[in-house]
């Protein structure tokens, strides 16, 4: 705890001195833009944490792979939830931040960090192709938003995962279309600019099986599940 008190130190330092540089979009919120944002209320990371345990206790999680480091909060959970992990995380690496947070998390964790940046459409397969033996045990997917993309990119990082992985979805708009009940154009999936109809699409053509999702008061159509490939 030692570690990721002086850990959180540096990076409040760091995301501050990044909203100070003039002509920069500024991190000035916790969990901007992700799961540890205040208007979930804690819903999102707390249901992420809750079900990356109780996988854990079923069987071995050696390496967490994750679509959207951002500044780095969901990587942390997962390094400290799983102290025997390795954490990947893949990011467009669009924002001044996201670089320096990268760095402190190596710094901090070592060899169980890695980030990977660039367009995922081509950092993943490439990923894949250089680490044939690299399986992700856990995978936690929140980067672009749109259902090609999002469909894509479920695509892409299945090559790196193996039956039973654990998939975490961000931004399901309900557990209708996530479950795949409802056809793709449904007005269950509308919302968040179509992430859902990609989570319906994998679930209709038996690529994920949907289990439990949550959502928070504030925000009824931008929820979190956990689903598990097939």
């Amino acid at each position: 705890m030692l570690r990721i008190a002086a850990l959180a130190g540096e990076a409040a330092q760091g995301l501050t001195l990044w909203w100070q540089h003039p002509g920069q979009l500024s991190f000035n919120a916790d969990g901007q833009w992700g799961i540890f944002g205040h208007e979930f209320g804690g819903v999102k990371s707390n249901f992420i944490y809750k079900h990356t345990c109780d996988h854990a206790r079923r069987q071995p999680v050696r390496t967490v792979c994750e679509l959207g480091f951002m500044a780095g909060q969901s990587a942390t959970m997962f390094l400290e939830a799983l102290p025997e992990a390795r954490v990947v995380s893949f990011d467009l690496g669009d924002c001044e931040w996201t670089r320096p947070q990268g760095d402190l998390l190596r710094a901090a964790y070592g060899p169980r960090f890695e980030l990977v940046l660039g367009l995922s459409n081509f950092t993943a397969p490439r990923f894949a192709a250089e680490h044939p033996d690299l399986r992700c045990d856990v995978l936690f997917v929140d980067g672009a938003k749109f259902t090609e993309s999002r469909w894509s990119d479920l695509l892409n990082f299945r090559r790196l995962t193996q039956p039973g992985a654990a998939l975490f979805y961000d931004e399901a708009t309900s557990y209708e279309c996530v479950k795949g009940t409802v056809p793709e154009d449904d007005p269950a999936c509308v919302g968040m600019e179509g992430a859902s109809r990609a989570y319906n699409r994998a679930a209709r053509r038996g690529l994920v099986r949907p289990t439990e999702c949550e959502w928070a008061p504030l925000r009824p159509r931008d929820g979190s599940c956990i689903a598990h490939f097939l």
